[in-house]
């Protein structure tokens, strides 16, 4: 809700075409609007997906289908996940655990969709595992 992440990626990559989402006009992001619902002129438009936001999704695989939709082929989704024993609430409506975010990677690897690493990107904080998917 602060661009955080979208000023963090631009200092690390270096890069100004970083643009970020939200559904709060408050937010100030770039694009104002549910990632339930993306565009379709977003369809294999960009290169790297970042969402933190997978356990606010009304649905979570379709959320991350729509994802891996508006990302071009060879282009990566980058999820981080809490796997924390989160309290369900309006906002945090879905709760993940390692073991059923890798089952679900894996189902869409052994269908060609996507190939990722059962290893996760190392984080700070153990229970918010960022996981590397790329889109074949």
């Amino acid at each position: 809700r602060n661009n955080h992440e979208r000023e963090c990626f631009k200092k690390i990559l270096q890069l100004e075409n970083i643009y970020s989402c939200d559904i709060s006009a408050e937010s100030e992001a770039d694009y104002i609007l549910d990632f339930n619902f993306l565009p379709s002129e977003w369809l294999a438009k960009w290169d790297i997906v970042f969402s933190n936001s997978l356990d606010h999704a009304l649905n979570p695989t379709f959320a991350i289908f729509s994802w891996l939709d508006i990302i071009k082929p060879g282009g990566h989704l980058v999820l981080g996940i809490d796997t924390s024993e989160i309290e369900l609430s309006l906002s945090d409506c879905n709760k993940f655990t390692h073991k059923s975010v890798c089952s679900f990677l894996k189902s869409l690897q052994d269908d060609n969709k996507i190939h990722y690493s059962s290893e996760f990107l190392p984080t700070a904080e153990i229970d918010w595992p960022h996981y590397l998917i790329r889109k074949t």
